[in-house]
Parts: C-alpha cells; structure tokens; sequence
C-alpha cells in the first residue's frame, strides 16, 4: 500500500510485466499502477509500458527512449529501430487479443 487512504487491489500483474510499480488514485478515483513489458534496443530503446487498473484490465503503449540524448542512426540503425517498433506494435496486438 503506497497511501493510507489506498487498498492495494488484489490483482496479479499482467503476463508480460518485468516491472511493476505502486498502485496510485487517478483523478476519479480509480486505482491503477504502471508497468514495464518487453524492452528492445541498444540505441534508442524500444519499451513497451502499460497501465493496469484495479479490474485487471490494462492499457499498453509503445515508447521509444534515448535518454536525454539526442540519437543520431545512419540507415541500417534507423531500420533496426524501425523493426523494433513493429514489433512492439505487433506485441501489444497480439496482447490485447
């Protein structure tokens, strides 16, 4: 429990999750947390993340991350993020099924 005025839901984390953070109140009142997926890339990174509320149902979203720095890729990394990307896509699919 991260708040005194939260019950932490009874819910197992998504299947996909490799991190999973503390249970929060949105604005309504709601309970969710965040959570990692499947993370792709050596360059910029390719992380799938997702919401989980306190029905087990989920949100997921594709982020691609270089830090806080500016990633300059010449064709061939460009097309190698551009696969990472696809595939995250074509995961969060397949998950949301």
């Amino acid at each position: 429990m991260n708040s005194p005025f939260l019950t932490t839901p009874d819910v197992a984390p998504p299947a996909d999750a490799t991190d999973v953070r503390n249970w929060h109140l949105a604005s309504d009142g709601q309970p969710y947390r965040w959570f990692v997926g499947t993370e792709r890339g050596d360059g910029p990174h390719v992380n799938i993340w997702g919401k989980q509320y306190a029905d087990g149902s989920v949100e997921r979203f594709v982020e691609s991350d270089a830090g806080y720095l500016r990633c300059k890729l010449d064709a061939d990394g460009a097309r190698e993020h551009a696969r990472h990307l696809l595939d995250a896509a074509d995961e969060i699919d397949v998950l949301m099924r």
